[in-house]
């Protein structure tokens, strides 16, 4: 078995290797695996279930899901952008937090900005005029 990395840093073009990493970020798959032809290249195959035998060593399964976002408790629902705010708080890249809750990096970014040099309300979680 490999790692993520491992398997993504098997030698696959960049065109491949993005759209394994948007096949990690949509979550209905399971495992993937990689097959090297007599020719030397790499054949990939993506697994919606984990099969019983694999004809590969080269196989990376999928690990714990990814946490999904936590909404603040309180009387309103968090919006998107707080979300997003709130998953690169916790260690998440600035794409990965996007694309998890289906934003653009430069609303991300512009709030972000808006959020510097002020402080959350105690209560609610809203961002204080300065």
């Amino acid at each position: 078995m490999l790692t993520k990395e491992q398997f993504l840093d098997l030698g696959w073009s960049d065109n491949l290797r993005r759209q394994f990493e948007m096949l990690l970020l949509d979550g209905n798959s399971k495992a993937f695996s990689a097959n090297r032809l007599p020719d030397g290249s790499l054949r990939g195959r993506v697994w919606a279930e984990i099969p019983e035998d694999w004809d590969t060593d080269l196989v990376y399964v999928f690990g714990e899901p990814e946490p999904q976002p936590i909404a603040k408790p309180g009387p309103t629902a968090v919006s998107r952008t707080a979300q997003a705010l709130q998953l690169i708080d916790e260690g998440w890249s600035a794409y990965k937090a996007c694309k998890f809750v289906g934003l653009s990096q430069a609303a991300v970014s512009r709030a972000r900005k808006r959020r510097e040099g002020r402080e959350d309300c105690p209560h609610c979680g809203q961002l204080m005029k300065a």
